[in-house]
Order: structure tokens, then sequence, then C-alpha cells
């Protein structure tokens, strides 16, 4: 059985970064949920946030899963529990998702708006406007503590701007059954 922790955030949080350093640090290999989903769909993702087939990303999402990891793999996987529409609406990913993924934990990382927004528009040339960052942020954080509850996983909420990685190491080697 895989054990998976699943590390969310909106876009432009830094999940990407701190996946990679966690991973390093522990030794166990991580994921980017947008990355297997590409390979599924056998293309790229672009710098648009907007999604237009969120449902059906996300059965490519399990379905990559479950062809490109081990059986009994450790991992992380960054991801997200909200996205935004092609109408820049926030959609929650569907329950059966996360019920389908059966992570051993979740990490949320959120930061300052003003940080996310500025590496935004750095990383992808597009600005968003504060209010939609702000709620996206907050719909991403109150929808995860819910999947939490429905899967009866630990939750770690990690505010990024310290950069302090030793609670998110403690909690990681928790999950994974303390390494």
């Amino acid at each position: 059985m895989k054990k998976i922790v699943f590390i969310g955030g909106i876009h432009g949080v830094g999940k990407s970064y701190l996946t990679e350093k966690i991973s390093c640090h522990l030794g166990i290999r991580s994921y980017s949920a947008s990355k297997l989903i590409a390979m599924s769909k056998e293309q790229d993702f672009t710098a648009n946030k907007f999604i237009e087939s969120i449902d059906t990303n996300q059965d490519q999402l399990i379905q990559s899963i479950q062809l490109n990891t081990a059986f009994n793999e450790s991992f992380f996987l960054d991801g997200h529990f909200c996205l935004l529409n092609t109408h820049k609406k926030i959609i929650n990913i569907p329950e059966s998702t996360f019920l389908a993924m059966s992570p051993r934990a979740i990490v949320v990382l959120f930061d300052s708006i003003a940080s996310i927004k500025s590496r935004l528009a750095e990383r992808d040339s597009i600005e968003y406007e504060n209010d939609l960052l702000e709620r996206f942020q907050d719909s991403e954080i109150e929808y995860a503590k819910k999947i939490s509850e429905l899967l009866k996983v630990p939750i770690l909420l990690f505010d990024v701007t310290n950069g302090d990685f030793s609670d998110l190491s403690c909690f990681s080697r928790i999950a994974f059954d303390s390494l």
C-alpha cells in the first residue's frame, strides 16, 4: 500500500520548492500532482492556472499515481485542495480524489498574499487580484481541514514565511511511521 503525505497550498505558495527540500532531507521521493497529470495527458501545463476540466484531471492524477509509483512506495505529493476554473471560480477537488489517494497525512502551506502574488508575477508573469488570492488560500485551508476530518488523518498547517522545516520534518517522520 502506498504511503502518501499530501502537501497542498495555492499556486505560488512554494509547494514544489518545499517538497523538494523536505524530500531530499528525509530521503523520500516526491511527486507533483500537475506533473503526474501532464504525464497522463502527454502535455505540459501552461502558466495559466485556470483549469477547464478539474474532475477529468483528478481522475488522470489517480490513474497516474497508480501507474507511476510502486505498490508500497512512501512519497510526498504536492497538489491542491482547490483550483481555479476558467471563470476564476474556486472549485474544490472532489472528495473522491482524496478517498482514492488515501493520504496518511496532510500538510497545507500558507504564506502572505503579498509574497504569493509576487512569486506568481515573477514565475508566471500573471497578476492576480489580492482578494482572489486571499479567498483562494482561505478556501484551500478550510477544505483541507474538511478532507482531514473525512479521512481521519492528521493535518499540519505550515507557515512558509519562517522557513523552519523542523516541524515539517518531524510531522513527516510520524506520518511515515518514523522512517
